[in-house]
């Protein structure tokens, strides 16, 4: 990972920019000459570990999940047996205690999943808590078949609703998410190359059961058999809209395109960028960077391009995205490392993970950048040491329930922790702040200790004062 410094803006003026490379602080002169800013904040965000099971809980091979499964606002943790094993296919829950998961507090008993099969996690009845949603495997009786278990506050005691027929080929990709805003997640999907509908996009609104039909279908070839699909609030009104890239080498490579939902169904596009805005292996994400309830498109540039590791924003104006509105005007992100986003801070506004790539002096060093509202300040934080050991092992959820994205991994086999969970809750972040006047000149410097450095300038702008 590259810790970018970033220059001073004119808005900025000559602040002292807090710099975190290899594990070492450096401070940037300033010609306001404002005190030491305070190390102490490196020792907040995430500590690891706040939490760990102390024995195996998990097999090498089994996948985690982390969804609400008894409505209590706390990330529960869900398991399934790995292929092979006596308890292949079983699902398994762990409640959040609010520190981590002391205990499976449910299991199934018997298998429940295939071991190829599709599970998802969503609220498919609007209660708040998270159902468990399955499709039949390839090559089976139900290949296709979707299936619901609706959470009992515990865990999922069987099937409490399938197709009975088959509603999805064994290529096509399914997405769960609100459309039509009720609360309830509905089921999508996309016709799979090569087939009659290839491309053709499918809605089936829930009746707080299953997915009975589908309700609403685009007629023709909406998305093409390699162009990537989203769903994100583009416009803040709770509808999950859909969004694409232009696939590469077609004439519209790399054009955004947003079809906002009616609530039932996506009209052919409602808005597109009309050029190419994302590179052929350029990165996109949404998130709500600025904290408005709309999705703000992310992207990252890619290996070997100009602009390759630069991080870009995008903020909604409701419609689509005109253009970036930030960029970090250098490489931030090396070009293998991951990148997340969640809210660190419970401030509404979505901030920037990362890790350090593999075989670099800060392999498995994790950082994140808070949300400045249009883009992403300087590495806020960083972990200083190795806490991630693989990539594929790491999930943000909200373990306490208090608003803010904790991290949880699994120890990594072989080794003493394998199969072990660990937990590490988001912990209030002692930053240095700063306040500007109308002109843009420092204000107020508040440090992490509560101490407070007070500007004064005269008329003419120049400082004379500065004072405790």
């Amino acid at each position: 990972m590259i810790i970018k410094i970033w220059p001073n803006s004119g808005k900025l003026g000559t602040i002292r920019r807090l710099i975190l490379a290899l594990g070492v602080l450096f401070t940037m002169s300033s010609t306001l000459g404002a005190d030491k800013t305070s190390a102490t904040h490196a020792a907040a965000g995430y500590m690891p570990w706040t939490w760990n099971s102390s024995a195996r809980i998990l097999e090498d091979n089994s996948n985690m999940w982390f969804a609400d499964v008894n409505g209590d606002g706390k990330a529960d943790m869900i398991s399934k047996g790995e292929a092979g094993a006596w308890n292949a296919g079983f699902v398994y829950v762990a409640l959040s205690n609010g520190t981590g998961y002391p205990s499976w507090s449910w299991d199934s008993g018997k298998r429940m999943i295939d071991d190829n099969s599709t599970i998802c996690f969503a609220d498919v009845n609007g209660d708040g808590k998270a159902d468990l949603i399955s499709k039949g495997q390839a090559g089976a009786y139900n290949a296709g078949f979707i299936y619901v278990s609706l959470s009992n506050g515990k865990g999922y005691s069987g099937w409490t609703w399938n197709s009975s027929a088959r509603i999805l080929e064994d290529n096509s990709k399914l997405w769960l998410d609100d459309v039509n805003g009720d609360g309830k997640t509905d089921l999508i999907s996309k016709g799979e190359a090569g087939a009659w509908n290839a491309g053709i996009v499918y809605v089936a609104l829930s009746n707080g059961t299953g997915y009975p039909s589908w309700t609403w279908n685009s007629g023709k070839r909406m998305i093409d058999d390699n162009s990537t699909m989203w769903f994100a609030d583009v416009n803040g009104d709770k509808k999950a809209d859909l969004l694409a890239k232009g696939q590469a080498g077609a004439a519209n490579a790399g054009f955004v395109y947003v079809s906002l939902s009616t609530g039932s169904s996506y009209p052919y596009w409602t808005w597109n960028s009309g050029r190419r805005m994302i590179d052929d292996n350029g990165s996109m994400w949404f998130a709500d960077i600025n904290g408005d309830g709309k999705s703000d498109l992310v992207s990252k540039g890619q290996a070997g391009a100009e602009n390759s590791g630069q991080v870009y924003v995008c903020l909604s104006n409701g419609t689509g995205y005109p253009w970036w509105t930030w960029d970090s005007g250098s490489r931030m992100i090396d070009d293998n490392s991951t990148m997340w986003f969640a809210d660190v801070d419970g401030d509404g506004k979505t901030e920037l993970l990362s890790i350090g790539q593999a075989g670099a002096i800060n392999d498995g060093w994790l950082y994140f950048s808070l949300s400045t509202g249009t883009g992403f300040e300087p590495w806020t934080w960083y972990s200083g040491r190795k806490i991630i050991n693989n990539t594929t092992s790491l999930w943000l959820a909200d373990v306490n329930g208090d608003g803010k994205s904790d991290i949880i991994t699994k120890g990594e086999a072989p080794g003493p922790t394998a199969g072990y969970v660990f937990v590490s809750l988001s912990t209030d972040l002692l930053i240095t702040k700063y306040e500007y006047n109308a002109a843009g000149q420092i204000k107020t410097v508040t440090y992490p200790d509560g101490i407070k450095i007070y500007y004064e300038y005269d008329k003419n702008g120049n400082l004379i004062s500065r004072k405790k």
